[in-house]
């Protein structure tokens, strides 16, 4: 009698434990299958928002880059202008001195008075502040020959390598000309210059 009472119970035991073990099986799936749908539709939710936030970032993006190149070139172009101006004011004593030879002495008067002039000491302050490296370097290789009373070949040269390196810094920098281009149209005999330098 104990033995069947016994046994029944153990039995019993046995249907509840795997009754119960059943329960939680078929929750924790229950949990699985809700946790897959909830992170199915926060994955989804996420790949919309992206579809939609994406394209706005990217169209922000080009916006703001486009503008931003747009604006470094207008500086450049308003920089090139200005060093334009500059050069050209800088320049416009050598043009008076050599736009009428039979005139050197008088020409030579007006480049002096109109070198030490106030106005021209500025537009020299602004070229050593705007121009490249190379017209500063340049101009300044020029003027110390123009001080020095170099001879005429020297001071052509220089004079005309100046000119090539203003050239260059106004957005040609890559142009095929030599400093003795420069000059071809100012000099008749500029071929025997270029002889002489390499002979």
């Amino acid at each position: 009698m104990k033995m069947r009472l016994a046994l029944s119970c153990f039995c019993i035991f046995i249907l509840t434990t795997t009754l119960t073990s059943s329960q939680e099986s078929a929750q924790n799936e229950e949990k699985t299958v809700s946790n897959n749908t909830k992170q199915a539709k926060t994955k989804g939710l996420t790949m919309d928002i992206l579809k939609v936030i994406l394209p706005l970032l990217t169209a922000g993006a080009a916006w703001f880059f486009k503008g931003r190149l747009e604006e470094l070139r207008a500086m450049e172009e308003k920089l090139m202008a200005e060093r334009r101006e500059i050069y050209l004011t800088l320049l416009q004593p050598f043009i008076i001195l050599f736009a009428n030879p039979a005139k050197m002495e008088e020409n030579e008067k007006e480049m002096s008075e109109m070198v030490l002039s106030p106005e021209y000491m500025k537009t020299l302050m602004q070229f050593n502040l705007m121009a490249s490296d190379a017209a500063i370097n340049s101009f300044n290789e020029f003027s110390q020959q123009a001080f020095h009373a170099a001879g005429g070949k020297e001071i052509i040269k220089s004079y005309s390598t100046m000119m090539l390196e203003m050239r260059k810094s106004l957005g040609n920098k890559r142009t095929k000309l030599n400093n003795w281009d420069m000059l071809r149209a100012k000099i008749t005999d500029i071929e025997e210059y270029i002889k002489e330098e390499h002979s």
